[in-house]
């Protein structure tokens, strides 16, 4: 007989808060860390004049984990302050942008703007600050970029004493950057992309290494083909994780979903793993122009509540109201405990592919 029940323990192990744990770390593949920590490093030397730099990436690549252990190795090996800060939704106006970095950096109450002169006598240490998340500050509105401009302008400030690390939704920055052209403030600009079908691998097994659980791996992964065909000769294991790693597109926090779903119990100390299997793309071929346009804007900002949207998208609180409810009942979308709605993960990369297709988003 076969249990879909996991134990707790075991879904602790991959549940969102293992993939921030340090120890679980997964190294980058990409010299992203590496290059990261080199450009702080060098502006604490002061033989950078550069005080910034953005990564950016899909929904669920890991920006907050790496970001977290940027600051972490920071913190390790150089005398400075480290602050890390997740933007709240949103914060659009100039206003409201001001007094949150102000008490972000614990500034005296009557200071009212960022001059350089005087956030660096005021500050005791220099520090690096750590802002995931920054998408939050627009909202593609008429008046919804005064925050995100506002930021551009701070941040260029020469202010010697701050080091700012700024993560952005791959889409929002390449809506950003096609806009506005915005890269030419940023002058370090790091894509964290895909992982690779070993890491994914690294990334599960790491994990499970660490329970008492045995794995017993279903024969009919054997059977399957995958868009590179697998390796005939290859082990059963090997071919389930190549599978994983498709279906994933290498997003880690879509294969740890990927792999809870696969497994099924066989007793009290082992699972069977079965083939991972993601939700299609049929699901989205019959929606209507309304709906993707909708879509497209939540992808391109990663959350939005449905007043936010109906500004974003000029269409009325009814139809956008119809249309998050159409994706709800097909779970393309989530809704979090704020109201706020996101493109579920495990629909991540199909609309992605068909919004491209049908010129609603543009970018790689």
């Amino acid at each position: 007989d076969i249990s879909t029940d996991l134990p707790n323990d075991y879904l602790d192990r991959f549940s969102l808060k293992s993939l921030e744990r340090e120890e679980d770390f997964i190294e980058p593949e990409s010299t992203i860390l590496s290059d990261s920590l080199n450009e702080i490093l060098n502006w604490s030397h002061d033989s950078s004049d550069e005080h910034s730099l953005v990564i950016y990436g899909d929904k669920g690549i890991g920006k907050t984990t790496l970001i977290k252990k940027i600051k972490s190795e920071v913190e390790k090996g150089i005398k400075v302050s480290t602050i890390y800060s997740k933007v709240p939704s949103k914060i659009c106006s100039k206003d409201k942008l001001e007094p949150y970095l102000i008490k972000l950096l614990n500034l005296p109450e009557d200071c009212t703007a960022f001059d350089p002169t005087y956030v660096d006598n005021k500050l005791e240490f220099p520090v690096v600050i750590f802002l995931d998340e920054v998408q939050n500050i627009f909202l593609s509105e008429p008046g919804g970029f005064d925050a995100y401009y506002a930021l551009i302008n701070i941040v260029n400030l020469d202010i010697k004493k701050i080091f700012w690390v700024l993560t952005f939704n791959r889409f929002s920055w390449l809506y950003l950057d096609r806009a506005f052209g915005k890269k030419q403030f940023f002058r370090n600009v790091f894509q964290y992309k895909g992982w690779s079908d070993q890491k994914i691998k690294e990334l599960v097994t790491l994990r499970h290494n660490n329970t008492s659980y045995k794995l017993s791996y279903d024969v009919l992964i054997t059977a399957t083909k995958s868009e590179d065909e697998i390796d005939k000769y290859s082990s059963i294991e090997n071919k389930f994780f190549k599978l994983l790693w498709e279906l994933s597109n290498g997003n880690p926090r879509t294969a740890v979903f990927l792999w809870i779903q696969s497994l099924k119990r066989r007793n009290h100390d082992t699972f069977v793993v079965y083939v991972p299997n993601l939700a299609t793309g049929t699901v989205i071929l019959d929606l209507s122009d309304d709906t993707l346009f909708v879509l497209a804007h939540i992808l391109k900002h990663e959350n939005l509540s449905i007043k936010e949207l109906a500004r974003a998208t000029n269409l009325s609180i009814g139809l956008c109201r119809n249309s998050i409810k159409v994706c709800l009942e097909r779970d393309l979308l989530y809704r979090d405990e704020r109201n706020r709605y996101m493109v579920d993960l495990k629909h991540q990369y199909s609309i992605i592919k068909h919004l491209k297709s049908k010129n609603f988003i543009y970018g790689t």
